[in-house]
């Protein structure tokens, strides 16, 4: 429970830096954006960051599941790049995954 519990503080603290960064960069531009930017940059690139953390953290635990030979094999850049590229996907497995665990009182 405490794992989740800062693991969720750390993403929403990742957010919301995210939001900052977004609002005072857009703030600066010489440019009127468009809604497409907008939608990108306020929605996309705050849930992105929302859970790039439970991506990773879920994805450290499922390393931790094989055995040395088989995490050697994914290789390290599997294990940076695919939390990256997946990152709203295997926030939902992670908190799903958590949720039932500690529904089971594993945890």
């Amino acid at each position: 429970m405490k794992k989740l519990l800062i693991t969720t503080a750390v993403a929403v603290l990742l957010a919301i830096g995210t939001v900052l960064a977004v609002y005072f960069g857009i703030k600066y531009l010489s440019y009127e954006m468009n809604i497409y930017e907008k939608v990108f940059s306020y929605f996309i690139l705050t849930l992105w960051a929302f859970s790039a953390v439970p991506a990773f953290v879920y994805f450290c635990e499922w390393l931790d599941t094989k055995t040395f030979g088989q995490a050697v094999w994914l290789g390290y850049v599997i294990g940076f790049v695919l939390p990256i590229l997946a990152a709203p996907v295997l926030m939902v497995i992670y908190y799903v995954s958590t949720i039932e665990k500690i529904i089971k009182k594993e945890i």
